[in-house]
């Protein structure tokens, strides 16, 4: 069985720094997964990723749970918003291709938004799911 984690936010990182509207929405390069000291707000972070074994007695696979965090501080809930439904569009029910696996398929399980407790600043989370079976 193969373990796929670093592949998968290797394309993650790659689809959302890619894509030309969220850049216009976080600004360029505002994608992490270690925030540099001083990062001016908005930005997104691919944080942790817990894998559980989907395997059968004839395929292995896994399911990888990864967070995506997002943050603002946007007066208003807008800017969140609009970060958190690209994000949506660009990797709900979206098929990718990894070295090894025959089938990757990432759906979005959950999103969440609220506000920290410094009554500004605005923390986004969206949970996605993704499935990859070996070939």
């Amino acid at each position: 069985m193969s373990f796929h984690s670093f592949d998968l936010q290797t394309i993650l990182y790659s689809t959302l720094n890619g894509d030309s509207t969220l850049d216009g929405i976080v600004g360029n390069n505002k994608i992490f997964d270690h925030v540099p000291q001083d990062t001016s707000y908005p930005y997104v972070v691919l944080g942790s990723i817990t894998t559980n074994n989907r395997g059968t007695k004839t395929v292995d696979g896994n399911e990888y749970f990864v967070d995506i965090d997002v943050w603002s501080q946007y007066r208003g809930k807008k800017q969140i918003s609009d970060i958190m439904e690209r994000v949506y569009e660009l990797l709900h029910d979206t098929s990718y291709s990894v070295s090894g696996a025959d089938m990757v398929v990432s759906q979005v399980q959950s999103t969440i938004a609220m506000t920290e407790v410094d009554g500004l600043t605005k923390h986004g989370m969206i949970s996605l799911s993704v499935i990859v079976y070996d070939n």
